[in-house]
């Protein structure tokens, strides 16, 4: 070894030898290796300096995972520990699991020179489909008659004459569900439940441990763990954290068939009106935002294999009319219906509750058992609700037009938020044109000619002339709806002029099309820009209408929130008020 021409390591070495980092030319002294293979192992104290490392990437160099094992003791509640070569039994072929070791690798923020990867491997083009370019010009259909009559038939309810669309409303229709053959059904399914503090969550993992086998729990945590078997913590705003569950249950031959996500149980609470939308972008930690980073991690993981995954909710739907509801958990309305659509293998469904974590222990264990039985079937269903001893569905009833509710009137003051909007602005002509109505208009623009300069400028100009023509007396106030201090501000110019509003119609919305991304492209910051105008914007509104007694506040929504559609998860739920 004293022959050697040892030179200075250009990355760090953590020495087992001496339980610690090296220095400088240790290695370079032949009395280093000497203890190297006579004295203890100091593997102990160097795994204690590894653990110190803030979420580290570990590959461990040859056959099996004993080393794996071994470090996963001291940094079992951070970091990635992956081996190179697979261990006896498993399906994958030697490249296979290589590559998909690269690609795991790759997604924790290893870069890699792919030109040295793939140097022994050929590489061919091929040639794609040409695409013909063959642009075809849309035109919108929606006339100023045809959104004036959608209008009154959504605030006046109008009635006589034929009817060339049917209006619906959410429904309820209680439905039986078949008893199940409990071990027939259980049988070799690998179950995978995000757990909750709720009574019937818990009441639930005693039942489907005690059929299933194959059970794995993922609590909600501030840190990765794993330190008990089939028991994991992750934190939910970390993707991260679901990438290596997911790894880790691919490894441990524990794909899951079914998902049970109950983390949208726990309800934020808040201690007055007042922090509603710190209410609400809680609740999104585990509603929307963890479900969106379940899904991607569930891709990037590999699996592709067919799962259910089961929204647990409460108080989410009004079926009685007696139940107190918690709104904020709307949002995971975009992957219960989006998911399937963006990623064929996932099969979503949402069992809710009206059940209070301090009530009666008898209901909450009924819920329970409600909850396991309604699991073992496919979710045929998209949206069931539980309340007592009822199993009921969603459906769409057709409302029966009868009677008149005349809520549109002659010289009235209507507030148009997103007034400058396509659909906003030709509502605002027809109302201006028929009812000589008094608009205010909203919109994000600046309101004053000259300081914008341009097209947008001059539109909003183009825009007032218009409805002047049509017989309006219409103004433009410059306001973010997001911004309560600005909306306020609008609805104090607005009466100042006009006197009191008689009507609000909230048409403010963001459609540029950068926003509309799918769930593997989607973060938080795209969906907040989302929120700000149809959550915080109707947050802002219903407090500045406390004190205030419009006839109607009509808020317009998209046929998304019921179709679903490519890109829509993320955007869904600001559409489903």
């Amino acid at each position: 070894m004293g022959t050697i021409n040892w030179k200075k390591p250009q990355i760090p070495i953590l020495s087992n030898v001496k339980g610690e980092w090296l220095t400088g030319l240790e290695i370079a002294c032949p009395a280093y290796w000497a203890d190297h293979l006579s004295k203890t192992v100091q593997f102990h104290q160097s795994m204690e300096h590894l653990a110190r490392l803030d979420e580290p990437v570990l590959l461990e160099i040859g056959p099996g995972r004993d080393l794996s094992n071994l470090v996963s003791r001291y940094i079992d509640k951070k970091g990635i520990i992956l081996n190179t070569v697979k261990s006896e039994g498993e399906e994958d072929g030697d490249y296979s699991f290589l590559i998909k070791r690269v690609g795991l690798l790759w997604n924790s923020g290893i870069e890699w020179q792919w030109n040295h990867i793939y140097d022994s491997r050929d590489r061919r083009r091929i040639s794609l489909p040409t695409f013909p370019f063959e642009e075809k010009l849309l035109k919108n259909e929606l006339t100023e008659q045809g959104a004036l009559g959608a209008l009154r038939e959504l605030v006046q309810l109008k009635t006589g004459g034929a009817q060339n669309e049917e209006v619906y409303t959410i429904g309820w229709k209680s439905a039986f569900l078949a008893p199940v053959d409990r071990e027939e059904k259980s049988k070799g399914e690998s179950i995978l439940v995000f757990t909750s503090s709720h009574p019937v969550c818990s009441a639930f993992l005693k039942l489907i441990e005690g059929e299933s086998g194959k059970v794995t729990r993922v609590a909600c945590q501030n840190s990765f763990d794993n330190s008990v078997e089939s028991s994991y913590g992750i934190n939910p705003k970390r993707f991260a954290h679901y990438t290596r569950l997911f790894t880790d249950l691919v490894y441990k031959g524990k794909r899951p068939n079914k998902i049970i996500y109950c983390w949208s149980m726990d309800n934020p609470k808040a201690e007055s009106d007042s922090k509603a939308f710190a209410r609400f972008k809680a609740a999104q930690t585990t509603a929307l935002f963890g479900l969106i980073l379940l899904a991607r991690a569930i891709k990037e993981a590999g699996i592709i294999h067919d799962i259910e995954l089961t929204i647990i909710t409460n108080h989410l739907y009004s079926v009685t009319g007696e139940e107190p509801l918690f709104a904020e958990n709307s949002t995971i309305m975009g992957p219960l219906k989006v998911f399937p659509q963006e990623m064929s293998f996932l099969k979503t469904r949402n069992i809710d509750f009206s059940i209070s974590p301090y009530g009666d222990q008898h209901v909450q264990e009924r819920g329970a058992r409600q909850l396991f039985q309604a699991i073992q079937d496919p979710p045929t269903d998209k949206i069931v609700a539980f309340r007592g001893e009822k199993r009921w569905i969603e459906q769409f009833d057709v409302i029966e037009l009868s009677g008149k509710m005349p809520l549109l009137k002659t010289n009235g003051v209507y507030l148009i938020t997103g007034g400058m909007g396509e659909i906003g602005l030709q509502l605002a002509e027809a109302i201006g044109r028929d009812y000589k109505a008094k608009l205010i208009l909203t919109g994000r623009r600046l309101s004053v000619p000259g300081l914008e300069g341009g097209e947008k400028g001059d539109s909003i100009l183009h825009a007032l002339q218009r409805l002047s023509a049509a017989g309006a007396e219409a103004m433009y106030l410059q306001g973010d709806v997001g911004d309560y201090e600005q909306l306020e501000e609008v609805f104090r110019l607005g009466e100042n002029k006009f006197g009191k509003i008689d009507g609000i119609i909230h048409c403010a919305g963001i459609v540029d099309e950068k926003l509309f991304r799918t769930v593997l492209e989607s973060d938080e910051s795209n969906v907040e820009e989302q929120f700000q105008a149809k959550v915080y914007g109707l947050i802002n509104l219903e407090k500045l209408l406390e004190n205030r007694e419009p006839d109607f506040c009509l808020v317009m929504s998209s046929i998304s929130t019921i179709l679903g559609g490519l890109a829509f998860a993320p955007t869904q739920l600001p559409m489903l008020t």
